[in-house]
């Protein structure tokens, strides 16, 4: 439902990543949440998204695969802790009643060969 109180929304979380305050901001913006529930699943999916994007850049720093003390390439463990994130996120999105996350937040593929 479309917010149309004229009430200041409450601030994101500042330790949140600039996506996740977007998405806070952008929410609050276009939808009237009727309690403090729903106010607490947006926490949560703020916080949900601001996991992805740290466990995006350890992957991207790091590397999805790395090699083990017995010579053996491993997946990083951040690239499973990212998936869960990830379906975290689109329980989130369902549970707000806010439709499927944005594109950019699929697992990802890794590459092989």
């Amino acid at each position: 439902m479309k917010n149309s109180s004229s009430r200041q929304p409450p601030k994101p979380d500042p330790a949140w990543t600039p996506r996740a305050k977007a998405v806070w901001r952008g929410v609050l913006a276009d939808f009237d949440f009727d309690g403090s529930h729903d106010l607490s699943l947006l926490r949560e999916l703020c916080a949900t998204i601001t996991r992805i994007d740290r466990l995006r850049a350890t992957i991207d720093k790091d590397g999805e695969c790395y090699v083990d003390r017995f010579g053996q390439p491993r997946v990083h463990p951040a690239v499973d802790a990212e998936r869960r994130m990830i379906s975290e996120l689109r329980l989130l999105y369902r549970e707000l009643r806010l439709g499927e996350p944005p594109v950019d937040f699929r697992p990802m593929r890794l590459r092989t060969g």
